[in-house]
């Protein structure tokens, strides 16, 4: 779905949930899935009012006004890695390692890994995307238990704040599912923005390809603030299809609530 209005609808109407219990058998059976609403309850698995108090909990963490705070940060974490980039004096692929590190870089950080855990979560996030399903059931695992540390082992960050709100409610290890989301989610939907910015920014016909500082954060701040996808005049590539594959651990539910549901199989992703 590409229209707003029409994902808004289909999105509310209370015919249309998430949980991939409810998808057809073959679907399952071929491990492109996330689990189940009952094996990792989340906010890409549960609907109702589950899903409701999931994102209570998650809203204050994730406000406009709260990453706002963080702006100057985020931004010098980009010209960072940039700067380092650069100072190797080889080309580089930008939509190969920065597109990745970059998100990684700034969503671990809010979340509260630990930075040394980078090449890990960047690698696992690579190979959730593979073609093997093994490559993908190994990379959930990985990257699971990187954002798992974060709930009780890491710095200050989302995952402690989470773990306070709702550890009468979910397991430790089901909170640290609920990091591995924002993670994956926050560096795959990132990864894909990144792209069309570059493809914009070294465009010469688009003019940005020796723009001042300002230019390109007008630019960047545009295409962030919007809520439609930049159009590349470079034909940049849409971005990857997300595959999910079931992890050998599979924690019960401790919350008495229940959900209703039903999802899409990996190469007709529903995007929200």
């Amino acid at each position: 779905m590409t229209d707003e209005s029409v994902a808004r609808q289909v999105l509310t109407d209370p015919r249309i949930a998430k949980d991939t219990a409810l998808a057809p058998q073959s679907w399952r059976d071929g491990g492109d899935l996330e689990p189940t609403a009952g094996q990792r309850p989340s906010l890409t698995t549960l609907d109702g009012p589950a899903h409701a108090r999931l994102r209570t909990a998650h809203a204050p963490l994730l406000s406009r006004r709260r990453l706002a705070a963080d702006a100057d940060r985020i931004a010098a974490t980009a010209r960072g890695l940039l700067r380092k980039e650069a100072a190797a004096g080889t080309v580089v692929d930008l939509a190969a390692d920065f597109t990745t590190r970059y998100p990684l870089t700034v969503i671990l950080d809010l979340v509260g890994v630990h930075k040394e855990l980078l090449d890990d979560a960047a690698s696992a996030c690579r190979g959730m995307v593979s073609s093997d399903p093994a490559a993908r059931g190994a990379a959930f695992d990985a990257l699971n238990a990187v954002t798992a540390g974060a709930v009780h082992g890491g710095h200050d960050g989302i995952g402690s704040a989470l773990r306070k709100e709702l550890r009468d409610e979910y397991s430790d290890e089901q909170i640290g599912y609920f990091l591995f989301g924002l993670v994956f989610a926050g560096q795959l939907t990132t990864d894909a923005a990144l792209g069309f910015l570059l493809a914009h920014a070294l465009d010469p016909g688009f003019g940005l390809a020796d723009a001042d500082r300002d230019r390109i954060d007008a630019l960047w701040s545009g295409c962030c603030g919007n809520t439609r996808r930049p159009r590349s005049r470079c034909g940049a590539s849409p971005p990857p299809r997300s595959s999910w594959a079931a992890s050998s651990s599979r924690p019960e539910r401790r919350s008495s609530s229940t959900s209703s549901a039903s999802t899409t199989r990996a190469g007709s992703t529903r995007r929200t």
